[in-house]
């Protein structure tokens, strides 16, 4: 390996702070570029309010892992998901509207 002393190492050194100077201006003008053709930039994407049946999944999940814990057994994810489905199909339209009115306050 060559070994540089403080004097030809600082020769270097200032080169490699113009080029990254001037790399970093053209990256920033080729970004500038590039959002005004495609239109696209780092924008915080739109989060929707939830649904009424993810509102329904949230408050009704916590009880049933707590209920398959009594039991001894553990619930997969599908296993989970099955109940969250039997239960919101067991509701009915009467029950299902009931959670619409919490959608609707969430969606402003």
């Amino acid at each position: 390996m060559w070994k540089l002393t403080e004097g030809s190492r600082g020769v270097w050194e200032e080169a490699a702070a113009k080029e990254k100077g001037e790399y970093e201006e053209r990256k920033s003008e080729w970004e500038a570029a590039c959002e005004k053709i495609t239109g696209k930039g780092k924008k915080k994407k739109e989060v929707r309010p939830p649904s009424k049946y993810m509102l329904f999944c949230a408050s009704q999940r916590k009880e049933i892992m707590e209920g398959a814990g009594e039991g001894g057994e553990k619930l997969t994810f599908g296993d989970v998901a099955k109940e969250l489905a039997r239960r919101w199909a067991a509701l009915g339209e009467d029950g299902k509207a009931a959670w619409g009115g919490a959608h609707e306050l969430l969606q402003g």
